[in-house]
This record gives structure tokens, sequence and C-alpha cells, in this order.
């Protein structure tokens, strides 16, 4: 299984998240920064995996780490993108996500891609899963996440041994058809998500629904949709 087989879509329709824990941004801050529409539209889409009957819930969470904080930084996009690589890892792998050196770090992508001197400047889902293509990516015990600081960038060894992780490559999904995503979360792809977020986003709590806009815009967030319930007509 390659990465190749993962994707992503900027989530601009209204389609519903389901929050598994008490979430809130507080404080804290976003940073994806979309795509330019034709652009977006240049990335080859991926190839829907062969399912027959869709099942009407699926969860893939037990195969990610724990959620992180980004704190302060506008890293969302590395914390997306790592998560999402300790996933196909331990998929792979089943060597267990306690370790730190089975986790990775969204530091190696954040302070390589981000777009400003500060940690405020934002990033995006391209230039992230670019790097991860080009250079691999370093693992928590070899780059820890500071959330005081995103100015060091990893020297030679530790390039070095973070191209064991690289990817192959990476597509994008087709973000008009619900079945089709649905159908790549049932295979075992998860798929990164770019979202508009608001207050009402940033203040749900475990079990709620985000289904409509609510508040102040908090900008561009980077997740990674890993499930689904028809039930509640969520991902």
């Amino acid at each position: 299984m390659q990465l190749q087989r993962y994707a992503f879509f900027a989530l601009s329709i209204g389609m519903m998240l389901w929050s598994g824990s008490a979430f809130s941004q507080e404080g804290r801050t976003t940073g994806l920064m979309f795509l330019e529409e034709d652009r977006y539209r240049s990335i080859p889409l991926a190839t829907p995996p062969l399912l027959g009957d869709l099942p009407t819930d699926v969860d893939l969470s037990a195969n990610f780490p724990l959620p992180g904080q980004q704190g302060a930084q506008s890293s969302c996009v590395g914390w997306a993108v790592a998560n999402l690589k300790a996933y196909q890892e331990q998929v792979e792998r089943k060597w267990g996500l306690n370790s730190r050196s089975h986790q990775f770090s969204p530091a190696y992508i954040y302070n390589q891609i981000k777009t400003s001197q500060d940690c405020r400047g934002g990033s995006n889902f391209e230039a992230a899963l670019n790097l991860l293509r080009r250079s691999g990516m370093a693992t928590l015990s070899d780059f820890p996440y500071d959330e005081s600081s995103c100015d060091r960038l990893p020297g030679q060894a530790i390039v070095q041994r973070s191209q064991q992780f690289a990817i192959a490559d990476w597509r994008r999904v087709n973000v008009q058809d619900e079945t089709e995503i649905k159908t790549q979360i049932a295979a075992g792809f998860p798929i990164l998500i770019g979202m508009s977020v608001d207050d009402g986003f940033s203040n749900l709590r475990s079990g709620a629904i985000y289904s409509s806009r609510s508040g102040n815009s908090r900008g561009g967030h980077a997740m990674v949709g890993g499930g689904f319930a028809d039930d509640s007509r969520a991902f």
C-alpha cells in the first residue's frame, strides 16, 4: 500500500464532521492555505478502489496515534500529514504507536514549508506531500515538535534516515462524489481534508456534529478523514 492511494480534497460542501473528543482552538491557530482552483484541479485524481456494497459505518482511528496539540503554530498541515503517515506505517508494519520512533514529526514538514519566518505562516497540502515524496518524514524521536519554536531544520543525518519513509506519490479525491470519498475510507485509505472552520467548529465537544457555519471564521484547517457513520450522516 502506497500513499499514492491517499489524497486530499477541499471540503466546500455541506458535509458534516463528527468530533470524537473535546476540541477547542481557543488561543490556537489553524494554518491551511488553500490552493488556487486551477492548480487544485490540475492534480491527478485518485483511482477509486473496487468494492462491493459500502458499509454503513467505518472507523480507522485505531491505527492512528492520539491527536496532539499544535499550539500557537499554524502547523495543522504538518500534523495532518504526519498522522496520516503514522497510519500508513502502522497498517504496513503493525509496529504499534506507543513509541515516538513509530510516530512522525509535524515539525519536519511545517518547519520546511511555512510561508513566513515566524510560526504564524500557513502552508498547503501540495508542498507538504511533495516534501514527503521527495524527502520522506522524520520520526518524533528524531525531530521532536516544539510548540515554542519552528526554526529548527533537519540535518543531513536526519534527512537520510527520513528517506526510508518517502512515499511513491499522492493523488486528489473527487470531492463531488460522496460515494467515492466513502469508498476510499472503507478501503482503508484515509483522506486529508482541507476545510474552512469557524467558532462553531472550534467549540465542538465530544459526540457533537458540525453541520453548519456559526460565528467568526478561523481560516483553513487541515485534518484527516478516517471514518463515516451513515446513521449520524457524518464523517
